[in-house]
Formats: C-alpha cells, structure tokens, sequence
C-alpha cells in the first residue's frame, strides 16, 4: 500500500495544533501546559539544526502539484538530505539522486564489490550499509582453510543423510505409467503398499529435522554476531548467510569472524542505528518464526489485545518475524496505555507490502521513546480510520514515522484532518506532531500558520 494513505491523516495532523510550532532536534521535552510554559534559562540560545534546502524543479506528480502551491519533491538530493560520511565509504557510494514516495526516501547504493542495492527509508539505508560490511566480513572466513575443510564435511554430511533416505516399496518399472491419469488408475485393483518403511523413515525424519534445527540455529547466532536482521530483504545477503550457516550447521562448527571495518562509516552507522531492545534480541536471534509469532500473539493478548486481532496481525504476510518484534517489543513499552488494539487492527488491515510494516514498526517505537519521555500518552483513538494519541490533559500527539516530510497536497489534506479532530466533543488545546524524520521549511511554516507543534529528527539517523 502507498505510504500516502498512511500519512496524509497525520500530516493534517500537523495542521490542526494550537500552539505555536516549535522545532526540535534529538529526544523530545516532556509536554508543558499551554498555560505554564518553563522559564527560559538565562543566556541560553536555542540551537537547531540547519534546514535542508527545497530540492529543485521536477516534473511528474510534483510538477502539477505546484499550480496548488505545494512543494516539488518527488525527487531530492542525497548531498543535501545526507550527513557526509554516509554518502560514500570503502565499500558503497549513495547515488545523488533520491526518490520521495510519499514521504519515504529511496535510496540507491552501489558498491565496487557487491552490486547495487535499493533502500527504502532511512533506517533502511542503515541497515543495507551494516550488510555490505556484513558480506565483506563473511567473504574473508570464506578464503580460509578453516572454512574449505567445514564445507567438505558438510558435503559429507548431506551425503550420509541421503544415503539414510528410506527405500520406497515400490511397482517394478515394467508397465508402471510414470505419471498424470495413468498413474492415477493404475491402482486400481491394487492393494496399496507402496511407503516407507516406518522405522526408517522415522530415523530419517528426525535427522532431517535435527540438521534442520541446527542450519537455522546456525544463521541467526551469525546474524547476531553481524548484527544482521536475519529476515532482511537483501537477497544476495540471504544467499551468503543460508550458504554459510548450511556449513556451520551439517559441520557442527563455528567460525571467528574478523572485527568490523575501520571504516568509519561503520562506527556512525552503529551510533545512528541504536540498540536493538533485549527482548527483540532474545526472540529474532534465539526462536524460530513459528515460537515468534506464538510469543507475540501471546504478548499481544496479554496487553489487551484480543485474540482475533492478535492472530490475524500476527498472520500478516507484510510484518516479517523481524518487524512483528519491533512493532510487539514497542507495543509492551506503551503498557498501561489504552486502545493498543486499535492500533493493532490498523496495522494488519492496511500493510500489504514490507514498507508498511516499517511505517507502523517504527510509529510504534516512536510512541514507546516518547513515553519514556514521560509523555503521558493516556489512550490511542481513531478518528476518520485513522490512529492517534490522547494526552492525560486531553491534547493530542501525533507520532509518526516520516523520512522526509514536504508539504503537499497529502500534507494539506492531513491538515485538514487535524482541524477536524475532537476529543471528548471538543477540539484538544494542544496538537504535536512529533517525526522521525526530517521537515522542510515550508513544510514547518504553513503549520506553524495553523498553530501546530513540530518536532522533527525524533529518530537517530543518516540526515542531515
């Protein structure tokens, strides 16, 4: 599903604020009362971060926005949306030209050694840039000794449980049609025997399912140790780490693998990155899909969830076993918080695609940094099909999941939207708009025109 069916509800939200705009940089302030605003600390001078610059003139869906007045930006520039040490490294250069699909920035990375790669969102970026070090650090253990000897006992491995493949009691070939509508009447008359023979396929079996384990067990501790999603849609990713934990797993062995590049851009990638919360790790990285999705349906009905929408978010084709995690691990941070389900059942009806699943992952863990913050979020509502959060003192906080936030016409509509929020029947005294991305300038002056609050870069990141 397009983002912009996501955002364009949360961009009005931007709109419908009461209090002057402000612009933020880094971890949130704790809500102050509209009318009991903190002194200012004598001598202080507010810092912020320098705007980035409106991209230029382009043509397409943005070129006729413009006869409404609203900002070009299909397409930006990396230099200018970038810090610098993100734009190039040892093993990747980020094309200058950068795609806006509402709000989400695609970025196209290409490396000398390894190919070109699409990221979709900033976090996205992070992360294609963690696997390019990932794969150069997996190529080294792959030209050692070590690793040759591993494979052929793997290879000899395979070759034992083949031979332990039970034979099938069988028809001689003679006469047997091989396949289609005469095998299928062939049999009839016949007294049906054909299988395998139980004991063997027993012992079979449970070989089979014990290198099984092993393989997979094998491919998310390399995972940890590369601090790899193990689910990421990197495709030539996946092939090096199924080829090497297949190794790992039928030899029963472990490799060292060398530290991480002195590249810097790796250090500022970490620093940008974050933390995955323990009881993410302990899941993604110690349990097989099928225990994650069971732990988190349960954790979801255990916060009030109820057990139809916490099975059918958690059989969302969209949310990977990686994405569920974060979106469950945020959801239990924001315990204590009413309509959770709310946000549940909009999450698994809207996301078809793994960007959606983004989008509400990182929404979430948005709103759970926020109440850390001591944010006092007191309910999630819908309004118009759309989630948003309610203050203990009523006013309203919009948290978002917005790379690069432009005002458009989605931007307009999203504003209107705001206008149109009430809470309790009446309109809230205060609208925040919190994102974890990047405003423009003109984005930030035509709500601050509405009396809406602004925050932005509320996430670490790759921006400027």
């Amino acid at each position: 599903m397009k983002l912009h069916c996501l955002l364009a509800p949360c961009l009005s939200a931007l709109a419908a604020w009461h209090t002057p705009a402000l612009q933020a940089q880094g971890p949130l302030p704790p809500p102050v009362s509209p009318t009991s605003a903190p002194p200012a600390v004598p001598g202080a001078q507010p810092t912020a971060p320098a705007p980035i610059p409106a991209p230029g003139t382009v043509t397409g869906r943005a070129a006729s926005a413009a006869v409404g007045g609203y900002e070009n930006t299909v397409t930006l520039s990396a230099t200018q949306l970038l810090q610098p040490v993100f734009m190039a490294g040892q093993l990747f250069r980020v094309r200058e030209l950068v795609g806006n699909d509402w709000g989400i920035c695609n970025y196209t990375i290409d490396s000398p050694l390894y190919g070109t790669f699409l990221a979709h969102g900033n976090n996205q970026l992070l992360d294609r840039i963690t696997e390019l070090s990932a794969l150069q650090r997996m190529d080294v253990v792959t030209r050692t000794k070590d690793y040759a000897d591993a494979v052929e006992d793997a290879a000899d491995e395979e070759e034992d449980i083949a031979d332990d493949a039970p034979d099938r009691n069988v028809d001689s070939i003679e006469d047997a049609p091989s396949s289609g509508i005469g095998k299928f009447f062939h049999r009839i008359g016949k007294d049906v025997k054909q299988g395998f023979k139980e004991g063997e396929a027993n012992i079979y079996s449970s070989k089979t399912q014990k290198t099984g384990a092993r393989v997979a067990a094998a491919k998310r501790d390399l995972c940890r140790k590369l601090g790899l999603n193990p689910y990421s849609s990197n495709v030539m990713l996946q092939g090096r780490l199924d080829g090497m934990s297949r190794v790992m797993g039928l030899a029963k062995v472990n490799f060292q693998l060398g530290a991480e590049s002195a590249d810097p851009v790796v250090a500022a990638v970490n620093a940008n990155r974050g933390t995955i919360p323990p009881a993410m790790a302990d899941l993604v990285y110690g349990k097989g899909p099928a225990e994650i999705r069971a732990a988190n349906q349960a954790m979801l009905q255990q916060l009030g969830v109820g057990p139809v929408d916490a099975a059918g978010f958690c059989a969302s084709p969209a949310f990977s076993p990686w994405h569920q995690t974060q979106f469950v691990v945020a959801l239990r941070a924001l315990m204590g918080v009413s309509g959770l389900d709310v946000l549940v059942r909009d999450a698994a009806t809207v996301s078809t695609v793994e960007t959606d699943a983004i989008f509400y992952a990182e929404t979430a863990q948005l709103m759970a940094q926020l109440k850390a913050q001591q944010w006092p979020i007191a309910r999630i509502d819908l309004h118009n099909n759309l989630p948003y959060c309610v203050l203990q003192d009523g006013s309203v906080l919009l948290a978002l999941h917005w790379d690069y936030a432009s005002w458009t016409d989605m931007s307009d509509k999203a504003a209107q939207w705001l206008q149109s929020l009430q809470v309790n029947g009446k309109k809230p005294t205060t609208i925040t708009i919190a994102i974890t991305g990047v405003a423009s300038p003109r984005l930030r002056q035509e709500m601050e025109k509405r009396g809406f609050r602004l925050l932005d870069r509320q996430s670490k990141g790759p921006m400027n």
